[in-house]
């Protein structure tokens, strides 16, 4: 199993999407290394607070194909993702984690998502990023 250095791993975090929802809040992750398929959706921690798989929802945007036309995101409940049930995480495609809940006060947060890929296995991606007023 392949392990990624961190300066690759940051640039999964799409900086400042971190941002309160009607529902919750949500953050982005693109793909800017190599297409990969996701197996297994981990937790995510912002700042010592844990969300399981089932409490994440991912929406897959994925670039324009052909002929300009943009594909329809993928939505699926992180505890839908598994090796049967893998989703296509491709090249410039952004993923959305989304979670239902309280939204986040403002200020400054870590945050930690961990995903498991067919291609690499277990990856965390740390970044920092901030909730404005």
């Amino acid at each position: 199993m392949a392990t990624l250095p961190s300066s690759l791993l940051s640039k999964f975090y799409e900086p400042d999407s971190l941002r309160n929802t009607d529902s919750g809040f949500e953050m982005a992750f693109k793909n800017r290394l190599a297409p990969s398929t996701l197996i297994g959706i981990g937790s995510l921690k912002i700042d010592g607070y844990v969300f399981q798989d089932e409490d994440l929802t991912l929406r897959i945007v994925r670039p324009a194909a052909a002929y300009g036309r943009v594909p329809e995101p993928l939505v699926r409940s992180g505890d839908q993702v598994s090796v049967e049930k893998s989703l296509s995480f491709g090249l410039n495609s952004v993923v959305w984690v989304a979670v239902v809940g309280d939204p986040l006060p403002p200020g400054q947060y870590e945050v930690a998502w961990t995903f498991t890929t067919r291609e690499v296995g277990d990856i965390t991606v740390q970044a920092s990023d901030q909730v404005e007023e």
